[in-house]
Order: C-alpha cells, then sequence, then structure tokens
C-alpha cells in the first residue's frame, strides 16, 4: 500500500478506482473538489492498518470516505 499513498497521482489514481467500486459517477471538477477529503481519508486509513497487529482491527475506505454525500 506504501505505493498507493506515495503522491497525489498514485492517490489520485486510488481515487479513481475507490469511484467505481462505490459507483461513484462524478465529473472531473466534482472529484477534484473531494479529493483533499478523500486524500487525508486514505492516508488515515493507511497509517491506522500500518500500526495494526491484528487484521480485525483494520480499516477500510468505505463508501463514504470523502463525506457524505450532500447531493442524496
Amino acid at each position: 500500500m506504501d505505493k498507493d499513498i506515495e503522491s497525489d497521482e498514485a492517490i489520485w489514481a486510488l481515487y479513481e478506482l475507490w469511484c467505481k467500486a462505490y459507483n461513484k459517477e462524478r465529473d472531473h471538477g466534482e472529484m477534484a473538489r473531494r479529493f483533499n477529503r478523500f486524500k487525508k481519508s486514505a492516508e488515515s486509513v493507511y497509517y491506522w492498518n500500518k500500526g495494526c497487529y491484528k487484521e480485525e482491527e483494520q480499516r477500510y475506505l468505505g463508501e463514504f470516505a470523502y463525506g457524505i454525500d450532500d447531493k442524496r
């Protein structure tokens, strides 16, 4: 996972995969607007999991990794 958060470009690629996994269809502007929140979530999950010794303590990037969808 180190390579997934080593740069903004890597996190953007992870963000695109996350969008596909959760069927989030956003235009580029909307993705750019939400990117920093997603980035913070991804980094938080990464560093949390790096310190976990038990798999059941690990976190993941769930559907709301960049906050609640305010357009529902």
